[in-house]
Order: C-alpha cells, then sequence, then structure tokens
C-alpha cells in the first residue's frame, strides 16, 4: 500500500454535512478523480465518513473533501482510497462530529411526515434538478407544438393545390407579374415599388419551392428552410442548392435594402428564380426516373 503525505487543519469537533480537506502530496501526478474511499462492511460505516469531491491542485497536490453524516465520536486507524485497484493510505482520524441541533434549543414537536431524500441534499440540489424539469417540458412543449404548426401549414399548402404542376403554376404566375410590370414596360419605378415587386416574386418563388419540394417554405424562416431542404434531399443539395440560397438571400435584401434598386435588378431577380425553378424541376425529375 501506498501512502500520500497529508495535512489536515480539523477543528475540535465538526458538525454533521462540515467538508473536511486533505491536502495531499502527489509527486506521481496520478488522476484521483475516479478514487473510492475504502470502508468497513458495516451498514453505519458509510455514514461515518464519505468522500464528496477531489481536486487536483498545482502540479504535485490533491485536495480531497470528506464529511461525515453520523454523530459521535469516530476513529479511523488509517483512511485509506482505492483507485484501479491500487490501496493509498491518508493516514489515521479521529472525528468528533456535532449533531446541527444545539442541546439547549431542541425541536419544539413533530414535523410530520417528510420525503425521506429532502434530508439528504441541499435546497440548490432540489432547484436544479426542477429548473431542469421545467427546461425538457419547455423543450417537449415547443417540439409538440412545432409539430402542430408544421401539420397545420402543409394542410394550408395541401389546399392550395392546382390543377397546374408546380413549376407550371410558377411560370405562370410570373408570365402574369411580367406581363403588366412596370420595370418590363420600360417606366420608371420608385426604389419603394420595386422593392414591393420583390416581395411578391418572393412570394410567387417560395409557393413553388413549397410545392415542389413538399416542405412548409412559404411559411417558414430562410434559414429553417434552408436546413430542411437540406435534409431531405442531401443528395440534390448540392446541384441547386447555390442557387436557391442566393436567390432567397438576394430577394430579403433587396426588400431591406437602403441603396437606390433600379428596374434591371428586378428583372435580373425574375431570370434568376426562373432558371432555378427550372434547375430543380429537371434535378428532381430525373431523380424520379432512377
Amino acid at each position: 500500500m501506498k501512502a500520500l503525505q497529508c495535512q489536515l487543519d480539523l477543528p475540535e469537533a465538526i458538525t454533521v454535512g462540515e467538508r473536511i480537506e486533505f491536502v495531499c502530496e502527489n509527486p506521481e501526478k496520478l488522476n484521483f478523480e475516479s478514487a473510492m474511499l475504502k470502508t468497513s462492511k458495516a451498514p453505519a460505516a458509510k455514514y461515518q465518513l464519505k468522500l464528496l469531491k477531489v481536486e487536483n491542485k498545482g502540479e504535485s497536490s490533491v485536495h480531497l473533501f470528506f464529511t461525515s453524516y453520523k454523530v459521535g465520536s469516530h476513529q479511523f486507524p488509517e483512511v485509506v482510497l482505492l483507485k484501479d485497484g491500487e490501496e493509498f493510505s491518508l493516514g489515521p482520524l479521529n472525528l468528533n462530529v456535532a449533531s446541527v441541533i444545539r442541546p439547549e434549543e431542541p425541536p419544539q414537536g413533530p414535523l410530520g411526515p417528510l420525503p425521506a431524500l429532502s434530508l439528504s441534499y441541499p435546497l440548490w440540489l432540489w432547484a436544479s434538478t426542477l429548473a431542469l424539469i421545467l427546461m425538457f417540458l419547455g423543450i417537449a412543449f415547443q417540439g409538440i407544438r412545432r409539430r402542430r404548426q408544421r401539420k397545420l401549414w402543409m394542410q394550408e399548402l395541401h389546399d392550395h393545390e392546382q390543377a397546374l404542376s408546380p413549376i407550371q403554376a410558377f411560370h405562370a404566375d410570373v408570365r402574369k407579374l411580367v406581363r403588366i410590370h412596370p420595370a418590363f414596360l420600360g417606366q420608371t419605378m420608385s426604389s419603394q415599388d420595386l422593392q414591393g415587386s420583390f416581395q411578391q416574386l418572393e412570394s410567387l418563388y417560395r409557393m413553388y419551392l413549397a410545392r415542389q419540394l413538399d416542405l412548409p417554405i412559404h411559411r417558414w424562416a430562410m434559414g429553417v428552410s434552408l436546413k430542411e431542404i437540406k435534409r431531405k434531399f442531401s443528395k440534390d443539395f448540392s446541384e441547386f442548392g447555390e442557387d436557391l440560397q442566393r436567390n432567397l438571400q438576394e430577394l430579403q435584401q433587396s426588400q431591406k435594402s437602403q441603396k437606390e434598386l433600379k428596374a434591371q435588378d428586378f428583372q435580373q431577380m425574375v431570370d434568376f428564380t426562373r432558371r432555378s425553378a427550372d434547375a430543380i424541376e429537371e434535378i428532381l425529375r430525373a431523380r424520379r426516373k432512377k
């Protein structure tokens, strides 16, 4: 058995649950975090001395924190730690453990039934446990709410179904927009009016993506949309994802832009969304044929 040279600043008496600290030399720099206290097989022994925590301090010392949950005088000829099957002696220890109840102030009467564990753990532990339970309940509630919301949005999307396919409906809606749009008729438009046009084009593009990919992209934020598309179409996203992401970003930035927008900016964006829709249609059609 190896011996650790330890120092212990121990008062004449400690109260139940009060911590005492061994400061031991550790020249071999062993990690005692997984060490266990070796006690006798008597049932009461585990309450006489309890190892609470191990902290490695510096390069060659370790701090060991103990306590006792049993009132009385306890003599330990040798305190022994077990680590990976090897024993380490900390030397002898004599403890005088006093009750936290003062003799001159005895309890006034019975307290009634209390859960056994309520006297074994500190208040902060119960508070932390309650906080964790509430956090997990909140996460579960959010998950249920999002699944229900997604179901409602998918129903809304399916209610929007029409005779035309997603790509046909998108091109038809864009043609209607272009046919009467001032930007395509050579007329002057204000930057504010153009921002409204970008918003209208984004709605058409998102509805096409929602119908084509069967995801509520018409309702989701851009970050959620891209994440779900990548998850569902992981094999195809590398082919159409870059243009799709760029288009969504450009459409949103144009609506918030402080710079002066021009008619050709909108014309170019219409062309980009058309090309993107055609590319997605072609890629998914080829995938279905395999």
